[in-house]
């Protein structure tokens, strides 16, 4: 589709950027991947966000919220559990709850099948299946409003009994819905990317950053197994199991097998 942004201000679709007033910023500078990431929420446009995690990707879900309480406008905040739902409606309400001059109001909402709170609010974090049962009950209150929604762990599409819910629920959504996904093991990205291009007809970015933050390794905990002692009168209680030392490295941050370990 044709593009009337301005190039010096959004960028291209082949290389988006954002130099206007950004709708949210952070006491630290963006990694490249949530710059790009979040100029593309900028250009109205959806975008995968594939990293690691702890790499950053909630930073692209925060500016989403902040773009659409900017605009007036309703946002939704999905995730495959209900724990994982809590834990994102206590931290959005921390971030989002208080408005430039300081004051406390309700703009998080939230939506499980457990807890029903603050369902006006312009923030509504909630379970997939939660937000497919409103699509399929043409709930337009809630729905119609919506301009942003992210789908986070959305590699949950994958899951042989659930995924159908992701599936549905993006076919479902309306055109005019910038969506956000974000994933650490999302495998085929550029397929699924593909994929929501062809099914609503506007792009969708792959933003993906093999940088890990917080480095992977691997520790053995050895459990060295008790039984009775040879020549032991049979009965007999065995003695107590050896304590482990402790902690060992097997593979370090680099994928190097710790031979010294053994």
């Amino acid at each position: 589709r044709e593009d009337a942004r301005d190039p010096s201000v959004y960028g291209t679709l082949d290389d988006p950027f954002y130099k206007g007033t950004p709708a949210r910023t952070w006491s630290f500078p963006l990694d490249t991947f949530q710059s790009q990431a979040c100029a593309c929420v900028e250009r109205s446009e959806s975008v995968l966000v594939a990293a690691h995690t702890s790499a950053g990707k909630t930073v692209v879900a925060e500016y989403a919220v902040a773009k659409a309480l900017q605009e007036n406008a309703r946002v939704i905040y999905t995730s495959p559990l209900k724990a994982l739902s809590n834990q994102k409606f206590r931290e959005l309400s921390e971030e989002f709850n208080t408005n430039k001059d300081g004051k406390q109001e309700q703009n998080v909402g939230i939506m499980t099948g457990d807890v029903t709170l603050h369902t006006n609010a312009p923030v509504l974090v909630m379970t997939t299946e939660i937000m497919r049962s409103m699509m399929y009950k043409g709930n337009d209150e809630v729905m119609g409003s919506v301009r942003y929604v992210v789908f986070d762990e959305v590699h949950y599409m994958t899951d042989k009994e659930r995924g159908v819910v992701w599936e549905e629920t993006i076919i479902m959504m309306p055109s005019n819905v910038t969506m956000v996904f974000l994933s650490a093991t999302l495998a085929n990205a550029h397929d699924f990317a593909s994929w929501i291009a062809s099914v609503h007809n506007q792009p969708c970015h792959v933003i993906s950053t093999s940088k890990r933050p917080t480095p992977l390794v691997h520790y053995g905990f050895p459990c060295v197994a008790s039984g009775p002692s040879k020549g032991a009168p049979p009965g007999s209680s065995p003695p107590p199991p050896k304590e482990s030392t402790g902690l060992y490295l097997v593979v370090d941050e680099n994928g190097r097998f710790v031979d010294e370990s053994f």
